[in-house]
């Protein structure tokens, strides 16, 4: 994706099949940071989710580390990628959610 237009593109027209497992996502994207392969563009993961998955990652996602966590959810909540995550927002399907989200990917 290569502007804040196309992720909330993304998010808009993203449809709920549960069968992500969010751990598995967030620990593949914490390793490309810290192996280097992303850490010089970024300290940032966007997680696009309805939130299904139970997440227990509390340890990875200490305060010392610089990671930053931004946690979009479409119809659902998580309690874990809440207490993880730098900013928790749930996406509102509407023009008014479309310029909220807007807003977010332009701050990344």
């Amino acid at each position: 994706m290569n502007s804040p237009f196309d992720i909330v593109e993304n998010i808009l027209t993203v449809e709920a099949n549960k069968g992500t497992c969010i751990e598995c996502a967030l620990k593949t994207a914490l390793r490309d940071l810290q192996d280097g392969k992303m850490a010089s563009e970024t300290n940032t993961i966007i997680i696009i989710t309805d939130g299904e998955d139970k997440v227990n990652m509390q340890d990875y996602f200490r305060k010392e580390n610089e990671t930053k966590l931004i946690t979009v959810m479409i119809n659902g909540y998580n309690e874990g990628l809440k207490k993880i995550s730098t900013t928790y927002m749930d996406a509102k399907l509407s023009e008014s959610g479309a310029l909220e989200l807007l807003g977010l990917a332009r701050s990344v």
